[in-house]
């Protein structure tokens, strides 16, 4: 494990979870723990998950994509629609003006361009289920149907809205107690606790999480970071959208504004 004991290998992660369900006595201890409130698609396959607050195929979602089919796992991209807007969240604020780039040839990317889809004053603190683009359509549905651009690729979008009511939604703590004890045996959480928004919510929250779950299960949560070392320090890159999948032709060119971003 890396940086203070949180992050294991992508190539290890696997390789422990399948020790670690055939572990009975554990397994049967997190069920209990959980009151056997574990998402189905974590009974039903070996996942690699990433959660955002709404599924989107950025490059940090196709980096797990990309792990999960080389190690044979199933890429699950959970979501919670009921979480509110707010502009001041940089995940959430990206899902409403992404920033695109164009791939080239070389492997190379060309210049940034942010597409703005909402009116974010407009959706400032509304459930991100009532939050529509300037077009009308729902933000949570144009960002899920860019996965249909990757027909034939081994993923699931997972909408865990219910999971998180009945688990202490608004109660961070309580709520990442439970969430953390799904990644000890059921699955690989991929996931970024180092840029410094989190820095609390890492050593307030996860850390001390992370040693009681060791302290009473015996094993830490197995989490991986969302992106290679190369781009690990390049957020801007990894949260990005590559241009040729967002369908910009389904937006009227009166509404749209794309810009150089910069």
């Amino acid at each position: 494990m890396t940086h203070d004991g949180i992050y294991t290998p992508v190539a290890a992660a696997l390789i422990e979870l399948r020790r670690r369900r055939k572990d009975s006595r554990l397994v049967e201890k997190i069920h209990k723990a959980l009151v056997d409130d574990i998402p189905r698609y974590l009974l039903e396959n070996e996942c690699f998950v990433l959660s955002r607050h709404i599924a989107t195929p950025n490059n940090e979602a196709l980096y797990v994509l990309k792990q999960a089919e080389q190690y044979g796992a199933m890429a699950i991209f959970s979501q919670d629609p009921k979480d509110k807007f707010t502009s001041v969240n940089n995940l959430k604020r990206r899902l409403a003006r992404p920033e695109l780039y164009q791939p080239r040839a070389d492997a190379g990317r060309g210049p940034f361009r942010k597409l703005d889809l909402v009116d974010v004053a407009t959706a400032e603190n509304l459930f991100l289920e009532d939050v529509f683009t300037r077009e009308g359509l729902p933000l949570a549905g144009v960002h899920n149907a860019l996965f249909a651009r990757l027909a034939g690729r081994k993923f699931r979008i997972g909408d865990d809205r219910d999971w998180i009511d009945r688990n202490h939604r608004g109660r961070m703590r309580e709520l990442y107690t439970r969430y953390l004890s799904l990644f000890l045996a059921h699955a690989v959480l991929f996931e970024e606790f180092e840029t410094p928004s989190d820095q609390y919510v890492k050593t307030s929250v996860i850390l001390p999480l992370i040693s009681e779950c060791e302290a009473r299960f015996g094993v830490r949560p197995i989490i991986v970071r969302p992106h290679d070392e190369a781009s690990g320090s390049n957020e801007r890159y990894y949260l990005a959208h590559a241009e040729d999948l967002f369908p910009l032709a389904a937006f009227r060119p009166s509404s749209i504004v794309l810009h150089a971003a910069a």
